[in-house]
């Protein structure tokens, strides 16, 4: 039995994560242990595009990094992901890149709003 390709590999693609957590409502600790989230993104090469993919913790369950890396990661190779075209901003402003991936997430997440307007492939344009 032959094993499956990812369509949306991109090998040359440097893939970049970040990990956000709950604060902790008991105030003894700064991050809640249970839920989060993780995210996995890359610049297609040339473009002005990067793919965001998502791995969310359900707030009954230990937040686990490396398990969140691993989902978040085969999502943006089996294209279950966003595209943001981030217009400008390649690796040389990576800190800029993450902050824009970081809004995008919290707000699609948290907030159930996003200022950006979408269309219906999953792309987003942010100036």
């Amino acid at each position: 039995m032959a094993h499956r390709i990812p369509p949306n590999l991109q090998p040359d693609c440097k893939i970049y994560y970040q990990h956000i957590r709950y604060e902790s409502e008991n105030g003894t600790t700064l991050y809640d242990t249970h839920g989060g989230v993780t995210i996995a993104y890359r610049r297609l090469q040339e473009t002005p595009y990067w793919e965001v993919a998502i791995s969310q913790c359900n707030l009954r369950d230990n937040f686990c990094k490396q398990l969140g890396r691993t989902i978040a990661h085969n999502r943006l190779n089996w294209g279950d992901c966003y595209r943001l075209s981030l217009i400008g901003m390649d690796e040389s402003k990576l800190k800029k890149v993450n902050e824009q991936v970081r809004k995008f997430v919290s707000d699609k997440l948290f907030l159930e709003y996003c200022e950006a307007p979408t269309n219906t492939d999953n792309e987003v344009i942010i100036h």
